[in-house]
């Protein structure tokens, strides 16, 4: 069973581009998922349908030609299986007595 999971991830406080480095975007990253590049300003991204699994995501901060400025900040995490879903069988009619 596939869950309609939403994973977002978000830096707090970004780091300055270096002095005299052209400040370009921000990449961020999960296993397994297309990357998503953002100008700088934006702090986050949101990444949809994410199956149950064992996850790494990251966040880089990249000069304004594409290469990595210091080191990307990474987290793992995991989506778990949702449970099945549960049937009930309950009677085809319900009877009410007034007293």
């Amino acid at each position: 069973m596939t869950a309609n999971v939403i994973v977002t991830i978000a830096t707090v406080v970004p780091q300055d581009f270096p002095a005299g480095t052209v400040g370009g975007q921000t990449k961020f990253s999960v296993t397994g998922q297309p990357d998503q590049l953002v100008d700088a300003s934006v702090l986050s991204a949101t990444f949809a349908d994410v199956p149950a699994g064992d996850y790494t995501a990251s966040a880089e901060r990249l000069d304004s030609a594409g290469a990595t400025l210091g080191t990307p900040v990474t987290a793992a995490f995991n989506v778990p299986v949702p449970p099945a879903p549960v049937s009930i069988d309950v009677p085809a009619s319900i009877n009410v007595t007034l007293g």
